[in-house]
């Protein structure tokens, strides 16, 4: 079961894919991912490493601190 800032990680990267137009698909293979391997870490059936994170960050123009910062860490 994902945890509060998995949850929480995992929206923002949603909304902000959404918003830039890039599919699950396409965003796979911009890191370098397998498609199924992207949707289980998206769904929680696996964690995303450090080095995805910031991966994900920079193709969407995030900084990947901004990421992971929770509602209540403001």
């Amino acid at each position: 079961m994902p945890q509060y800032r998995e949850i929480v990680v995992v929206h923002k990267l949603l909304t902000a894919m959404a918003e830039h137009g890039i599919s699950e698909d396409d965003m796979a293979k911009r890191i370098g991912l397998a498609p199924p391997v992207l949707a289980d870490k998206l769904r929680g059936k696996s964690h995303l490493s450090l080095d995805e994170l910031f991966s994900l960050a920079d193709v969407l123009h995030f900084d990947a601190v901004d990421l992971v910062r929770t509602p209540d860490q403001g």
